[in-house]
């Protein structure tokens, strides 16, 4: 008895007497019925098996040439060198500025607050009142183009940051919204 080869992985070997089927000797009715699927068994468990190999050859061609086209790549070893010391530049300190044991000089009187420009010389009792809150004033005229005006300075101030200090507390007690500081010749 012949059996179809176990090397397909899936296929069951069956068992046929392939010499009763070759000789074609007289088998009963339904004996010759088994005998007529088992060579179709047999037959389709061929076919299967020459399908595989096709498969097989054709996947092992695909192989071969894709690896033929694809640059051969080898691994070059090199002896590895111990790691180099490096040196990082670090950046020198920066040096600060000498500082100097005298400070800047101020020229004092030069910062004033203008509280006002009139066409006008202000009240004699507003200007008490700027000598009374503590603070100089003084007076200036401007010729302008549309007139002779009367400029109020209240100050002087020692520095702008002085001034400035100050600006605030005079906007509001003399009732001078647009009051700033200004640098003036004495």
């Amino acid at each position: 008895v012949e059996r179809a080869p176990r090397d397909l992985p899936g296929v069951p070997s069956v068992g046929v007497d392939t010499n009763k089927l070759r000789s074609g000797s007289s088998l009963p009715a339904a004996d010759q019925e088994k005998s007529a699927l088992d060579e179709r068994l047999l037959s389709s468990v061929e076919n299967f098996k020459k399908a595989e190999m096709a498969k097989k050859e054709q996947q092992d061609k695909s192989k071969t040439s894709a690896d033929a086209t694809l640059p051969k790549v080898e691994a070059v070893k090199q002896p590895m060198s111990p790691p180099k010391e490096v040196k990082v530049a670090r950046p020198e300190p920066v040096k600060a500025a000498p500082v100097s044991a005298k400070p800047k000089k101020v020229t004092p009187g030069i910062y004033y607050i203008q509280a006002g420009s009139y066409g006008h010389t202000p009240d004699k009792a507003f200007l008490a009142s700027i000598k009374k809150a503590g603070y100089n004033y003084k007076l200036k005229e401007a010729n302008t183009n549309k007139g002779v005006f009367t400029r109020l300075f209240i100050g002087p101030f020692s520095s702008k940051e002085e001034a400035q200090k100050e600006l605030p507390k005079i906007r509001k007690r003399f009732k001078s919204p647009e009051a700033f500081v200004r640098k003036e010749k004495n």
